[in-house]
């Protein structure tokens, strides 16, 4: 878990919140844990965007488009 801590340069405030989201990926079977380390179970190149992967809603499309809105402006951050 460190590892990840310090590649991701997250917060002591945000750790709690990181294992919960790496636990939540894990128990979906997106990430399998191995021991303090954790591996895509399938290629990157075929997870699906986020409007596909998330349910038709409106709410669920705007929080989608949020998140990949946020996801392509981290790197200015």
């Amino acid at each position: 878990f460190s590892a990840v801590v310090q590649a991701l340069s997250a917060q002591a405030s945000h750790q709690r919140l990181l294992r919960q989201w790496l636990q939540c990926l894990t128990e979906r079977e997106w990430l399998i844990r191995e021991g303090e380390s954790w591996r895509c179970r399938i290629p990157l190149s075929e997870i699906p965007e986020p409007q596909e992967a998330c349910p038709q809603s409106q709410w669920s499309q705007a929080l989608a488009q949020y998140l990949e809105t946020c996801i392509a402006r981290h790197d200015a951050l």
